[in-house]
């Protein structure tokens, strides 16, 4: 899901989002303290995204218009997906109840 500079989807066409801001805006919530997902479950996450006709250029979420790097790494994160949470397949089935 890493890409160059490219034009950010729900922007004026003149509005770049570079792969180097996205990757400091994760390393900032790495770094902030919150709880994270496991990298194996944040991996499998963006492979759904990135395969969900709802994905804009493998970088926003057309549903709720997040950037799906930094989605994916909430450890109580879900997919937006009004048909259902497509990461739910990544989830124990010790945790689901």
């Amino acid at each position: 899901m890493r890409s160059k500079s490219r034009p950010c989807p729900s922007c004026p066409d003149n509005s770049y989002v570079s792969s180097s801001y996205i990757d400091e805006l994760v390393e900032a919530k790495k770094n902030s303290g919150i709880d994270l997902a496991e990298e194996e479950i944040y991996r499998a996450r963006l492979l759904i995204c990135s395969d969900c006709d709802s994905c804009l250029k493998d970088m926003v979420c057309m549903k709720c218009g997040c950037f799906v790097q930094l989605r994916a790494l909430n450890k109580e994160g879900r997919c937006p997906h009004p048909e259902g949470n497509k990461w739910m397949k990544l989830v124990p089935s010790s945790e689901t109840g």
